[in-house]
């Protein structure tokens, strides 16, 4: 095991490895999202914070899977369990020393490309079933902004290395502010952690070096519409020092609050990245 490192977060990377190997033949259509393509985009940033994650997102366009093997097939082949929830495999990992643990992972359709029947499951071509993926709004970005990168294990004694797709920082940013703007309404369900996420991926890029992607996402027919709503949902959250989501940024960061003076970081950030998307 990589020394330092929680257990769940090696286990989480190597579930990851296990599906990514289960869907090779598939990994073209495949794009890594959520806290795990965060890690990847910001690593070795902010020592002492939240390194890594227990659990791993993949999100993939329908029409660019293979015809074998079929998702269900290819995950149960891997060593998954579907959950009953659409779109949401379970993979045990045992350990010698301690108790078993289930980690997660996401097969996701971006709604916008998703079929318009069933309320969560992804109707899929081609004999994927319904139930193998889920439908998700506001990560169409992610088909958009990406880039292919070689993701390997935390586990020194894995030696495994898979080339995938990974969102990229722009795309991220949208996805988060989506989501967390979507929770506006029912505070008890907006998490820490993906205001700390964005605070993340603010630190390890510029506005500028942002810019070329931002206007990929915002001009793709496939993302424009939810990257439009997830900027004003940015500048609700961030755009100040007292807004909601700076207070969850912080919350995260915890004690590395102060230090790394989140929310003005933050609401000068956002401000310099509408301002420049608007011109």
């Amino acid at each position: 095991m990589s020394d330092g490192l929680r257990s769940e977060y090696v286990d989480a990377r190597c579930v990851l490895l296990d599906a990514l190997v289960g869907l090779r033949p598939h990994l073209d259509a495949f794009v890594l999202i959520g806290a795990q393509a965060v890690y990847v985009r910001t690593v070795d940033r902010l020592p002492g914070y939240q390194p890594f994650t227990t659990d791993a997102d993949l999100v993939f366009d329908p029409a660019r899977l293979a015809d074998e093997p079929l998702l269900v097939d290819a995950m149960t082949t891997a060593g998954f369990v579907y959950s009953g929830k659409p779109g949401i495999w379970h993979c045990t990992v045992s350990h010698a020393d301690r108790p078993d643990h289930v980690v997660p992972v996401d097969l996701i359709v971006p709604k916008e490309i998703a079929s318009t029947t069933g309320r969560r499951g992804a109707r899929l071509p081609g004999g994927h079933g319904k139930t193998a993926a889920q439908k998700t709004e506001g990560v169409e970005g992610t088909l958009v902004d990406n880039d292919l990168i070689e993701i390997g294990a935390l586990d020194k004694d894995d030696i495994r290395v898979v080339s995938v797709a990974v969102a990229g920082p722009a795309a991220l940013i949208v996805a988060k502010a989506f989501n967390l703007g979507e929770r506006l309404d029912n505070p008890r369900r907006l998490l820490p952690k993906d205001a700390g996420d964005v605070f993340r991926l603010y630190e390890a890029n510029s506005v500028k070096s942002l810019l070329e992607r931002f206007e990929r996402v915002a001009s793709d027919e496939r993302s424009a519409e939810v990257t439009r709503t997830a900027m004003g949902y940015l500048r609700t959250l961030f755009a100040t020092p007292r807004s909601p989501g700076i207070g969850l940024a912080s919350t995260a960061l915890g004690d590395r609050a102060a230090e790394y003076d989140v929310a003005e970081i933050m609401a000068d950030y956002t401000q310099e990245l509408l301002r420049a998307i608007e011109d």
